[in-house]
């Protein structure tokens, strides 16, 4: 089974020993700047999809509006609203 850096998890060990050792030679720095980019990746693409999610929601529920109606009226025999 391979270890995984808990940091950044780009990098797989065979051993701890491996990992201590990759550590000193220099992972320390190229973890910290992938963990960084993974931040700045998020905080710029979480707003867009964010965004792009609820526009998404609003124009599915407009849609999914005739099948929950047909839905009802299937289920009563008659339509949901008078």
């Amino acid at each position: 089974r391979l270890l995984t850096c808990s940091a950044c998890q780009q990098v797989d060990y065979c051993s701890k020993d491996c990992q201590i050792a990759h550590w000193k030679e220099g992972h320390k720095n190229l973890c910290k700047q992938n963990v960084r980019t993974k931040q700045l990746m998020d905080e710029s693409i979480s707003p867009i999809f964010t965004k792009a999610f609820e526009q998404w929601r609003s124009v599915a529920s407009y849609f999914m509006i005739p099948v929950v109606y047909h839905l009802i009226r299937e289920k009563y025999q008659s339509p949901p609203f008078q």
